[in-house]
């Protein structure tokens, strides 16, 4: 049963229908193109926010139905009224456009070549996630634990149970998570096209670029007896993190942030408030995605109005207050929908540790050592050669430098603070978790590194060490994605079309259901379930996949469900050999649940049965 790409097409459609509404109803002939860098983004977070505040009143695909119906309405209603001045922008001239079209695509199919083919990260927690985020409001419930809060980065999720609501239940939740990372690659590409051509003359270059900062991440292949090689000592590459669904989103809402800060330090920007209107939604967006990226960002935009306060208001104190407004954004959107910094969530600790690299897959090595030194220098390298050549930029324009200063001290202070983060903080007490201060780096490094390709001139030596930090980084990522990007699994289930598999329908609230060890992904991908679930390294936070079997099945029994109440069953119609389904049958207490599925009920009686049996 393939799914038909009308179902994909139309749940990207009424996806992206905000940032349509908002490029054309703002666009006119004195539009620059790298105010689309900044709206895309922004209006991406705004809309995820406004989605989320409605799913405090009604379940979440309610809310994205409502959002676009007020956005197909509003946004007509609203161009309308500014026929009159919006119209292309003049400096969108074909070959620009031809440019600006092919890198989105670019984004799009490199994304998609990828994520339809490739198991990578995570999808036995996110699948049923997504489904049940949908079918809930604020606050989420885990699908593993339904007495439990899911303080946690679900802004990818919450946009990939968009894009399922979007195709009207057809879309399986392992799809829908990949079409999500499909769509912001594409909205990335989009922006960074869209940036570079405002500043450059469009060349066929700008799409290798743009494809490039996908591979940005350590320069695993330099280190030497420090473990594999295939990735960086301490975090991985991009393009595999963005397979985390929070990551892909955080690179388009970074995106923003960044664009939004070489404008204003070029001195593009009509005025303070056009670069807050663009940095406000997307770092407080950050804030329920990545939440180390936007505190990371948030300091370092802290630091930079400290020495540049007019890049964020005429006066010294309006910028203070604009900035301390988002910081208040920040914890008030985690509050709001109980993320990651709301009280119970996931982080419960921070410690301080002596200066090392903290490892990923390896043990933690100091810094007072040889090998320490090179693991940390070796991860960040490409970031430091990178930094090399924005300082090399702000001495080239020297005369007319405060605006390039002001960028420089941005990244500087990203850098710092990243690297602090990395070397001396424990998350959990869990050095692994010290990754996630990277994150940031890998991501505006990227950007900073093709932003500034299209300003030096052509001989520049800062190019140099551009491209090659650039090129190792991407070299590096190649060798891991040969041997790790795994084969499709049990959970890779994107051929499936939900309405007649599991007879999907929209509206559905999760309920606690039995669903056979082999199915158990079919079935969860497409409806909203809450099934006993698998501990981690969390423990508070069951995100290790599904349970199954006999031991499912008797937490089900003992404290998913009361006496009084029957007991779901998703039984596949070609099992036979399964007792809670057998019995069940025998029963007759079945009914069909579309072509694959039927869905039964089992009395107390008869799960007290099924208990008392050998399996």
């Amino acid at each position: 049963m393939l799914v038909g790409m009308l179902p994909q097409l139309l749940a990207s459609v009424l996806y992206l229908l905000p940032v349509a509404v908002v490029v054309r109803g703002l666009a006119n002939r004195r539009t620059a193109l790298d105010e689309l860098a900044l709206w895309i983004p922004a209006t991406v977070a705004a809309d995820l926010l406004t989605c989320l505040l409605l799913a405090r009143l009604v379940t979440l695909d309610v809310a994205f139905l409502i959002s676009r119906a007020v956005w197909l309405v509003g946004g007509a209603s609203w161009i309308a009224r500014r026929r009159g001045v919006i119209g292309r922008p003049d400096s969108l001239d074909g070959r620009r456009l031809a440019v600006l079209v092919a890198a989105g695509i670019a984004a799009f199919v490199f994304s998609a070549a990828i994520s339809r083919n490739y198991s990578i990260w995570d999808r036995q927690f996110h699948i049923p996630l997504v489904t049940a985020l949908r079918g809930q409001r604020l606050p989420f419930l885990n699908p593993f634990q339904p007495n439990t809060v899911v303080h946690y980065h679900f802004a990818g999720d919450v946009l990939a149970a968009g894009l399922q609501t979007f195709s009207f239940g057809r879309i399986h939740a392992s799809l829908a998570l990949a079409l999500a990372h499909d769509l912001t690659f594409g909205l990335a590409g989009l922006s960074v096209a869209a940036a570079l051509l405002a500043v450059s003359p469009p060349r066929l270059w700008m799409i290798a670029a743009v494809l490039s900062i996908f591979f940005m991440g350590p320069l695993a292949l330099l280190r030497t007896g420090l473990g594999t090689q295939l990735i960086g000592y301490s975090f991985l590459s991009l393009l595999c993190m963005s397979f985390r669904p929070h990551v892909n989103l955080a690179i388009l809402l970074l995106v923003g942030v960044v664009a939004a800060m070489a404008r204003a330090a070029d001195g593009r920007a009509r005025r303070p408030a056009d670069t807050l209107a663009a940095l406000g939604p997307c770092v407080i967006a950050l804030g329920i995605t990545d939440e180390p990226s936007a505190a990371v960002s948030g300091l370092a935009l802290g630091v930079t109005w400290v020495f540049f306060p007019e890049l964020f208001g005429d006066r010294r104190w309006k910028g203070l207050l604009a900035l301390l407004a988002v910081g208040a954004g920040i914890l008030a959107a985690n509050l709001i929908f109980q993320a990651s910094l709301a009280p119970g969530g996931p982080v419960q600790q921070f410690r301080l540790v002596p200066w090392r690299s903290p490892g990923y897959s390896e043990p933690p090595v100091a810094l007072t050592t040889v090998q320490g030194r090179e693991a940390l220098l070796t991860d960040i390298g490409a970031f430091l050669a990178i930094f090399v050549a924005l300082l090399g930029y702000v001495w080239r324009g020297r005369p007319q430098a405060r605006g390039r200063k002001a960028l420089a001290l941005f990244v500087g202070a990203i850098l710092a603070v990243a690297t602090f983060g990395l070397t001396r903080v424990d998350v959990n007490n869990l050095h692994i978790e010290s990754h996630r201060f990277a994150t940031v780096c890998e991501i505006v490094f990227a950007l900073v590194a093709v932003f500034l390709l299209a300003r030096l001139p052509p001989g520049a030596w800062e190019r140099l060490p551009i491209i090659g930090a650039v090129a190792i980084a991407a070299v590096s990522t190649i060798y891991w994605a040969q041997a790790g990007m795994g084969p499709p699994e049990e959970y890779f289930t994107n051929n499936v079309d939900c309405r007649v598999s599991a007879g999907t329908q929209l509206f559905e609230r999760p309920q606690p259901i039995y669903i056979p060890r082999r199915q158990w992904f079919e079935y969860a991908g497409c409806r909203p379930v809450f099934s006993p679930g698998l501990p981690n390294s969390w423990e508070t936070l069951y995100v290790g996949g599904p349970d199954a079997g006999r031991n499912a099945f008797a937490t089900l029994h003992t404290k998913f469900v009361k006496p009084s109440e029957p007991l779901a069953a998703a039984c596949p119609v070609d099992v036979i050999d399964d007792p809670v389904c057998n019995r069940a049958r025998v029963q007759k207490a079945c009914r069909p649940g579309g072509k694959v599925f039927e869905i039964c009920r089992l009395t107390h009686a008869d799960r007290e049965a099924l208990m008392g049996q050998v399996w």
